[in-house]
């Protein structure tokens, strides 16, 4: 075991410097393959994953506890621990709470044959140029709420390993199997696997919620609020379903509507 204590006071110092950049910029993070986010919440979730953490940053004001929390955690593995003055945190901290840590480490993003279906019936959710972390964020909270098989992420959507959408999804994006891949190879997966893919999808023609077979190995698309799921994608879901509206606007957030279909399906493979 290693672990290198330090303290921090100047927000001149190139450790915070560093931690401000990866925060700011994806391209400084891809750049360092590293990640940054910040949360007790969070730093548990992410001890249940292949996630490296290499630095941690605490508030001077931080409690025992939590250097205990961050102490236990660490026990086995190599990380650097920076001690902050109240300024110093804030500089590099989304949330001005004192309780409260930053870590900066490595997580690998698995592969599409990582992927491969455990089970019969596996339910996958396919999120296509979705921008909003937020929303993303929510969408891993329902697929670990639900013990969904995975996420495939399409070209196009919102960096997952972003700060922000870390902090969105309470640290699911650690807990929820999911891949970056393409349309071509996405198709090659559904082949392979005999998965059914199905579009939530605003039409007239589309099958309501309730009355679409999702009791079978399923992928359920899901397009932005703002431009919908892409040609590509449309191209390979032959099936179509859609959440009937009862009110004046025509959809639900893009994240309530996949915990609606989401849970449905569930229902319907008798899952609970």
């Amino acid at each position: 075991m290693t672990i290198i204590s330090q303290k921090i006071t100047s927000p001149q110092n190139p450790q915070i410097k560093l931690a401000v950049k990866l925060r700011e910029s994806s391209k400084t993070r891809k750049l360092n393959d590293e990640i940054i986010f910040e949360g007790v919440r969070e730093f548990k979730m992410s001890a249940q994953s292949q996630f490296i953490p290499r630095k941690i940053f605490i508030s001077e004001e931080s409690s025992s506890e939590i250097q205990k929390i961050v102490r236990d955690a660490q026990a086995s593995k190599s990380t650097e621990i920076f001690y902050c003055s109240k300024e110093v945190f804030k500089k590099i901290a989304l949330r001005d709470d004192p309780q409260n840590l930053v870590c900066i480490g490595q997580f690998a993003i698995k592969a599409v044959p990582d992927l491969a279906p455990k089970i019969d019936k596996p339910i996958f959710l396919v999120l296509d140029g979705l921008e909003k972390p937020g929303n993303i964020g929510a969408i891993f909270r329902t697929a670990d709420a639900l013990a969904l098989d995975g996420i495939i992420i399409l070209e196009g959507s919102s960096d997952i390993l972003s700060p922000n959408s870390i902090r969105a999804s309470l640290g699911t994006v650690f807990t929820v199997p999911w891949i970056y891949t393409d349309h071509i190879q996405l198709a090659q997966f559904f082949g392979q696997f005999s998965i059914t893919p199905i579009a939530a999808y605003l039409d007239a023609t589309s099958t309501k919620v309730h009355a679409t077979n999702f009791n079978r190995p399923v992928a359920i698309f899901l397009g932005s609020e703002a431009h919908g799921l892409s040609s590509e994608s449309l191209k390979i879901t032959l099936h179509r379903t859609i959440i009937p509206m009862c009110g004046a606007a025509d959809s639900l957030n893009v994240s309530v509507a996949t915990a609606l279909i989401a849970y449905e399906a569930i229902r319907q493979q008798g899952r609970f």
